[in-house]
């Protein structure tokens, strides 16, 4: 025992060996939402300019998010928000792109990993009322963009 301390003493930080994993590659990491309030409050990494109407009316609001240890946090290239809403049959059949955690808008998994690998450095939200009673909306980071109806 006496010598297998000192050897492990010497051993790199876990948190520290995963971050610079994370530094060699892009990244998302996921942020767990909560509908009460706690949890922190982690600003992430992607910047949104909106345009048209706005874009929270209609997005799910949390109260509070389960993030992640400070160093892999800050290593990652971005974060994202992991919320799903079943239906009343319990079955999950969308995802939303963008959740609303306060006043802060918070992407999700796919729309962050589209802004990682484009290099974007903004979530631009397009929301018009141009097709009736329709919202017309459109996610762009960098040059992808998600076009739906709601």
């Amino acid at each position: 025992m006496a010598v297998l301390l000192p050897a492990l003493a010497n051993l790199p930080d876990n948190d520290m060996v995963f971050a610079r994993a994370l530094e060699s590659s892009s990244t998302v990491l996921g942020l767990g939402l909560v509908a009460r309030d706690g949890g922190i409050n982690v600003k992430p990494k992607a910047s949104f300019a909106t345009v048209g109407l706005n874009p929270t009316g209609g997005l799910l609001r949390y109260s509070g998010m389960i993030g992640n240890l400070p160093v892999p946090q800050s290593a990652a290239s971005g974060t994202a928000a992991f919320s799903v809403t079943a239906n009343r049959d319990v079955v999950v059949r969308s995802l939303p792109l963008v959740a609303l955690v306060g006043d802060m808008l918070v992407p999700s998994p796919p729309l962050e990993a589209i802004r990682v690998a484009s290099g974007a450095s903004t979530i631009i939200i397009r929301r018009d009322d141009q097709v009736g009673a329709r919202l017309e909306n459109r996610f762009m980071a960098g040059e992808a963009a998600l076009d739906f109806a709601a």
